[in-house]
């Protein structure tokens, strides 16, 4: 490397026309010119010293954060609040996980309701577990006496010596169903405050609860079809649903149930008996043009039960009410015309009773059945069109409609019910089709003016011996002509 050095210095002498005194010169220059060299070269590879650094930190502290349950936590660290450096890395700390509690219950179960429990973080109380309780078993009051029912196949119930408040009643004894609840079966018994029905009942008995004044829950299942008169007279239950498995409702069910604010008629009753909400003074009613409604979420006009203005001379009863309650235009002397839906398939008992103005009536093409005294005393009355879907005419249902000339019975009636055109003064004539197959006694009793024709050839084994008290005239085997 040197004499590279050399010789290039050399060269660079000969080329610039510098004059050397001698070769000693030379050797100098080189001399000195390497030294030179290898100074600077040296001086480029020793290290340099730092300069000296006299930054103080001013620490900071990063807080230590506590892990939970479900999410990590961190160290204690340090860090310079000038420079930003790191003094002490903070270090992550894994999640705690849950701790889980006993089962807690949050709704105990009970004969008739479910019941509900769950398992909790006792650290977070985060819920990590619900679960059901199943319903209780239902075990039956004892001292409860049974009636075998005359079909053989069923029993009867009533209180015998059971002293329960809450009393609950078998689905079977003996291995036969329980069906019935025995006419007033748990009358007067002042101390039961609930009762538990199974689904086997399908029938309350008249007066089962009459006067069980502290009886405040019941629920009616839905396996039941009537229920008879009286049943829950003077309780103190506030609400009712009946379900839509019942047709019937005898009279007085409900009377004088003075705590009784609300009940659920469904579709299904078609005949609703005398005063059965009487002395209810707390329920509340669905009103329509002075009309009062009961019924269900789905059509609150389902049933009517009464009409408050007595001095009304027509009425339109509104589509999609089902029954007319027993008795619910009872001696509106002004009514001349009332309108009946469609909707309906049955005139209840007494509906229009003393209605001495009423003249005519259309009853719709879906009514099955009139009901005892439908039209008893509606002296004004003069016609009347039978549609050929009615199967029973009730007793009394037209009785001393004294203005009635003509009236038609369809081929599809089976049953004329006692005294049921009994005082028909002006009634001249009446066909009575072979399917009629029993009438009740004194069915025409007071027709003066009347001639009966009988398609039939004689009297029906299913006919009372009364029928034809007032022996008026009878053509039989009638065939038209």
């Amino acid at each position: 490397m040197k004499k590279t050095i050399s010789i290039l210095l050399l060269l660079l002498v000969i080329i610039s026309g510098i004059t050397l005194a001698s070769c000693e010169d030379i050797v100098i220059i080189i001399k000195q010119s390497t030294t030179a060299i290898t100074t600077t070269k040296m001086e480029h590879i020793l290290p340099v010293d730092p300069p000296v650094d006299d930054h103080t930190h001013t620490i900071v502290i990063d807080p230590a954060v506590a892990p939970t349950c479900t999410k990590t936590g961190l160290t204690e660290g340090q860090h310079c609040s000038e420079c930003e450096e790191i003094l002490i890395k903070q270090e992550i700390v894994d999640a705690l996980g849950h701790t889980e509690s006993d089962w807690i219950v949050d709704k105990e179960a009970t004969t008739s309701e479910e019941g509900s429990k769950h398992i909790e973080c006792t650290v977070c109380y985060d819920v990590l577990k619900t679960e059901t309780i199943p319903m209780l078993p239902v075990v039956a009051s004892e001292g409860l006496r049974f009636v075998l029912n005359s079909d053989e196949k069923s029993y009867a119930v009533a209180i015998g010596e059971c002293t329960d408040t809450n009393i609950i009643i078998p689905e079977v004894y003996n291995g036969l169903p329980v069906t019935q609840l025995f006419e007033s079966g748990f009358k007067d018994c002042e101390f039961i405050v609930s009762i538990k029905m199974p689904d086997t009942i399908e029938y309350i008995g008249a007066g089962a609860f009459s006067g069980c004044n502290s009886l405040k829950n019941v629920t009616i299942p839905d396996s039941v079809k009537n229920i008879g008169g009286s049943a829950f007279y003077g309780t103190a239950i506030t609400s009712v649903v009946i379900p839509d498995s019942v047709t019937y409702i005898g009279n007085w069910v409900f009377a004088y149930c003075k705590s009784l604010t609300s009940i659920t008629i469904p579709e299904s009753v078609e005949c609703i008996g005398a005063n059965v909400f009487n002395g209810c003074s707390s329920l509340q009613y669905n009103e329509y043009d002075n009309g009062l409604y009961l019924g269900n979420e789905e059509n609150p006009y389902s049933a009517l039960i009464s009409y408050q203005d007595r001095t009304i001379t027509t009425y339109n009863i509104p589509e999609g009410t089902k029954t007319i309650a027993y008795g619910a235009f009872s001696n509106c002397t002004a009514l001349t015309t009332i309108s009946i839906p469609e909707s309906m398939t049955y005139i209840s008992d007494y509906a229009f009773i003393s209605c001495t103005a009423l003249k005519t009536i259309i009853i719709p093409d879906t009514i099955t059945n009139i009901g005892s005294g439908a039209f008893r005393n509606c002296s004004s009355l003069e016609t009347i069109i039978i549609p050929d879907t009615v199967t029973e005419i009730g007793g009394w249902a037209f009785e001393n409609c004294t203005s009635l000339s003509n009236i038609t019975i369809p081929h599809t009636v089976k049953y004329i019910g006692w005294q049921a055109f009994k005082g028909c003064t002006s009634l001249e004539s009446i066909i009575i089709p072979a399917s009629v197959e029993r009438i009740g006694g004194q069915a025409f009793d007071g027709c003066t003016s009347l001639t009966i024709y009988c398609e039939v050839e004689e009297k029906l084994s299913g006919w009372d011996s009364l029928w034809n008290l007032s022996n008026r005239p009878v053509v039989w085997g009638y065939t038209g002509e």
